[in-house]
Formats: C-alpha cells, sequence, structure tokens
C-alpha cells in the first residue's frame, strides 16, 4: 500500500463532488469513517489516518457552496475524531491536526454502528444539500446482514452515497470486495447489485484538477 495510492482513495469522496452540478450555495457534507478494529493492523489504521489528514487540502475554503466534514473511527464502537464542521482557510489547519487523533479501538468491527454513528452525527445537525460517506476497512464486519441494513438505513435518511476503501486484507479478499460492494450499493442506491453489475469498482483519475472521481459509486483497493 503505497501512500499515493492510499491519499487517492482517501480524497475520492471529496473529488467526486467537482463537476457533480451540485447547485451555488450548497452544504456538501463529507464523512470519514476509520476502521480501528482489531483485524485492521495498526501500520495500516496510521497510515489511513496520516494520508486523511491531508484530504481537506482538496476542499475549497471560498465560493458558493460550504463543505462540512466529519470524521469517526470505530471497532467495536464508534468515537468522534472530528464532529461536523465546516471547513474554512481559518479552521483547515486544525481539522487536519486533529484527524491524527483518531483512536483505534482493537476490539471487533461494528460497521454497521459505524453507519448509523456517522449519519446520526449528520442528522443531528440536519443533512447538507450532499452527503457523501467513506469508509476505510478492512472489509469484515461483525455482521453483513447488519451493515447492510445501516447502509440502506443511511440511503433512506438522505445519505446521497457511501464509498468503501479496502485496506489489509480486504485488498486481496473477493469474499470482502463483494461484500464492500453491496454495502456500497445499498448506500447509493438502495441496490445491492448496483456497484458490483457497473463493473467500475476503482476510482479513475480526473483529467482536470489532478483528483480522483469515481465512476460509480463502490471500492477504491489501496495497495
Amino acid at each position: 500500500m503505497t501512500m499515493n495510492n492510499t491519499l487517492r482513495g482517501a480524497t475520492a469522496a471529496i473529488c467526486i463532488l467537482f463537476g457533480a452540478g451540485t447547485a451555488s450555495a450548497a452544504v456538501i457534507d463529507l464523512g470519514f469513517v476509520l476502521d480501528g478494529s482489531g483485524s485492521v493492523s495498526p501500520y495500516d489504521f496510521d497510515s489511513a489516518t496520516a494520508v486523511l489528514s491531508a484530504a481537506p487540502s482538496k476542499i475549497p475554503t471560498s465560493g458558493d457552496n460550504e463543505y462540512r466534514v466529519a470524521v469517526t473511527s470505530y471497532g467495536l464502537s464508534s468515537y468522534t475524531v472530528v464532529p461536523p464542521t465546516v471547513v474554512t482557510a481559518a479552521n483547515i489547519a486544525s481539522i487536519q491536526s486533529t484527524m491524527l487523533t483518531a483512536y483505534k479501538d482493537g476490539g471487533g468491527t461494528d460497521t454497521a454502528g459505524a453507519i448509523t454513528y456517522i449519519t446520526d452525527l449528520f442528522l443531528d445537525d440536519g443533512l447538507g444539500d450532499t452527503t457523501l460517506i467513506n469508509i476505510t476497512t478492512d472489509g469484515t464486519p461483525n455482521s453483513q446482514y447488519l451493515t447492510e441494513n445501516a447502509a440502506l438505513a443511511a440511503n433512506t435518511a438522505g445519505v446521497d452515497g457511501i464509498s468503501l476503501e479496502a485496506v489489509g486484507s480486504g485488498v486481496s479478499s473477493p469474499y470482502a470486495l463483494s461484500n464492500m460492494a453491496r454495502i456500497a450499493g445499498l448506500g447509493t442506491s438502495g441496490d445491492a447489485d448496483a456497484a458490483g453489475r457497473s463493473g467500475r469498482l476503482r476510482f479513475r483519475p480526473a483529467p482536470s484538477d489532478g483528483g480522483l472521481r469515481p465512476r460509480h459509486a463502490g471500492i477504491c483497493r489501496k495497495r
């Protein structure tokens, strides 16, 4: 897993917005969820946290739209790292440094609870015009059934997209990748098979801004 490819994955949820046709004066929610369960190595967790802290540099701090970021980590429980916060030129450095304090639980993998937790954080403040959630995980939740239900509930509540990034054992496991595709499909369109049918689960470089845009909500493999 290279630092460059990890950063590409971390910024994908941000760059999907550019060129997405969002109306002016919109509030854009970007939620980042870090799997800190026992099956994710400290190296992979620390690497993901480090590169995620660089991702806010891709967020515009001027213009009509407001970008609101939230960051959580999870294992058996979920933890708020950065509560929903509008990114400004004045606070971006503070947000980035706070991201580095993400807690690694080291316990089970309650991905269902993590999706519900970050969705509720945004719901408590009122969802923005667009809400996207990006989850870094090894793809093996405590309960795939409950995680799929949580993704569908998030979509029903108003979340516009869930994307997942494979880390650790999730990179090479077809079973884990299949599970992640189902979660992404349910969280984005309400269809568990949508991400898999597209055949386009990787994020591809955007031609103009040097960032990435997913061609379809789905999975980014970290190598």
